[in-house]
């Protein structure tokens, strides 16, 4: 599909039968995207994936976030967006975001925060207020949509201090009437990501609190595993993982292994691959399980040992 010349969101969800549609974006006068994983396939809520991260190479002055709230076709009422370092830690924003409609008139699916701050170089974490409705798919590795807007050379001349408080800027009116793709019948609702590739998420289960991933989602005994957690309960904190694996040599086993890290939600915690999954040949696929010091809390995921002597 040919790209647009300015910067596109989708508008198009899973259970749309009548394919995917385009919706262009007002971009503030002089800014060019500095980030953006957007594409043309169909989309489903709620990512399974790690917030959407943003590299940039040099300080930067972002002028404009945008993320895309589908959400069926309903759209979803307007919060907050913000970034987050992930060297320091340190979190530019929140800042409120105003909607505006999709195709068909879908209210609410393009959130646009309007703002004037600098950024050191560095990778940083996209922060959004509903990550439930926040629009994903598999060509974005199961991380939200988002586009980062700015430039580079108010930076480099310090004409902005880094971490400035937030300005509101003006916007443009409204581009014209969306443009429609190519229709196409959207994906089986029971498809699952795929579970080996390095760039895609673990399987998850749909409403899970925490997700696997996004990588790695195999290796040897000893990977650290990254566990994202996507809200929390009134069972935290989140201690432990269950591996399991059933059966291991014709005898269903449990392998239980200690989780460090925040029980927050968006923080991201860690588990060692225990030696014992490899109990089983490599390549064995082990479930794995949220648990706290007294319950489990659900399967949150899949992981595949490899490499065992």
């Amino acid at each position: 599909m040919k790209r647009l010349a300015s910067a596109l969101l989708l508008a198009a969800g899973t259970f749309l039968a009548t394919g995917v549609f385009l919706i262009s974006t007002s971009a503030t006068a002089g800014a060019a995207d500095l980030c953006n994983n957007t594409n043309a396939g169909a989309v489903q809520n709620q990512p399974t994936a790690r917030n959407m991260a943003c590299t940039f190479t040099t300080g930067v002055h972002i002028t404009q976030i945008v993320t895309y709230h589908w959400n069926g076709g309903r759209g979803k009422p307007p919060g907050t967006l913000g970034l987050k370092s992930n060297a320091t830690g340190h979190v530019y924003g929140p800042y409120a975001a105003t909607g505006s409609s999709g195709s068909g008139g879908a209210p609410n699916v393009n959130w646009t925060a309007n703002v004037n701050f600098c950024v050191p170089a560095g990778g940083y974490l996209i922060l959004d207020s509903d990550f439930a409705t926040w629009s994903m798919n598999l060509q974005s590795a199961y991380r939200g949509f988002v586009i980062v807007r700015g430039d580079t050379s108010p930076c480099m001349i310090g004409k902005f201090p880094i971490g400035q408080p937030p300005l509101t800027l003006p916007t443009r009116p409204p581009a014209g009437p969306p443009v429609m793709a190519t229709p196409r019948p959207p994906p089986p609702a029971t498809a699952r990501p795929p579970a080996a590739p390095a760039a895609a998420p673990c399987y998850t289960n749909s409403g899970a609190i925490a997700a696997v991933g996004p990588k790695p989602c195999f290796g040897p005994p000893g990977t650290m595993i990254d566990v994202f957690i996507l809200r929390a309960t009134t069972y935290v904190p989140y201690t432990q993982v269950h591996f399991k694996n059933v059966p291991v040599n014709g005898v269903p086993a449990v392998v239980i292994a200690p989780l460090a890290g925040s029980s927050a939600a968006g923080s991201i915690m860690t588990v060692a691959a225990p030696a014992q999954l490899c109990l089983a040949r490599s390549n064995s696929k082990w479930q794995v399980w949220l648990a706290n010091a007294t319950r489990e809390l659900g399967e949150i995921g899949e992981f595949t040992i490899i490499s065992c002597p």
